[in-house]
């Protein structure tokens, strides 16, 4: 049940997007007639909506949304504009989920963490970070993945592939746009994101090929306290 509201509740802001793109393109809906500065103005207030939803429907379309920031060959200038606005924009997590989520990771190893300061050095789509402190004196910083993240993820892939398939069945929308490539990709992206265990060996390795250099310092991974959620 909770996959059907969360769909309907997809397709509804796509369907209440395309229907405001069909709207504003029309030149009888201008009134006093249509001219550039006024259909950019809607542009720019349709991308400022399309911020706040895809900030409301959560991590996935907020990476999404960061995603299509970076395509200026596929979508208008206001929109690209707006959309990287969402690098900043996502709010944080209550600190007691990250200590649910520490507890649920890593078991009784979460003691060695004496301290952790309530307050996220920053929060993105995925996860937030957090300073703290090891049992033997070692400060570090743990990045903790949002709660129930994978669940919403892999659903929400499932209905942006399905509407990729529709934009690209658009004789307008499609034309010149590979939305089915870009969901594909995206998926891509976003499920190896999900595993913290490919980003960590990751970061050991590009530290590895920098430890001779004394100008260079690369955090080295606390390994006995990473997991597939918790870096």
């Amino acid at each position: 049940m909770r996959s059907f509201w969360r769909s309907l509740r997809i397709w509804r802001v796509v369907l209440l997007l395309l229907a405001r793109l069909w709207w504003d393109g029309q030149a009888f809906t201008y009134i006093g007639g249509i001219t550039e500065q006024r259909r950019q103005r809607r542009s720019q207030r349709l991308a400022q909506w399309l911020v706040e939803t895809l900030l409301a429907l959560g991590s996935a379309f907020i990476k999404l949304g960061q995603l299509l920031s970076a395509r200026p060959d596929i979508l208008p200038a206001a929109w690209v504009e707006e959309l990287a606005r969402l690098q900043d924009r996502v709010p944080p997590f209550p600190f007691s989920q990250v200590e649910q989520r520490l507890e649920k990771e890593l078991g009784p190893r979460c003691q060695e963490i004496v301290e952790i300061d309530a307050e996220p050095l920053g929060s993105a789509s995925l996860a937030q970070v957090h300073r703290a402190r090891l049992r033997s004196g070692r400060d570090v910083v743990l990045k903790v993945q949002r709660p129930g993240l994978e669940f919403l993820f892999r659903l929400d892939l499932v209905v942006m592939a399905q509407v990729a398939a529709l934009l690209q069945r658009h004789p307008s929308w499609g034309r010149g746009r590979d939305w089915v490539a870009m969901a594909k990709e995206c998926q891509r992206v976003l499920l190896r994101e999900l595993d913290f265990r490919i980003e960590a060996e990751h970061a050991a390795r590009f530290r590895q090929q920098f430890l001779e250099d004394p100008q260079i310092r690369i955090p080295a991974v606390v390994w006995e306290l990473s997991s597939q959620r918790v870096l």
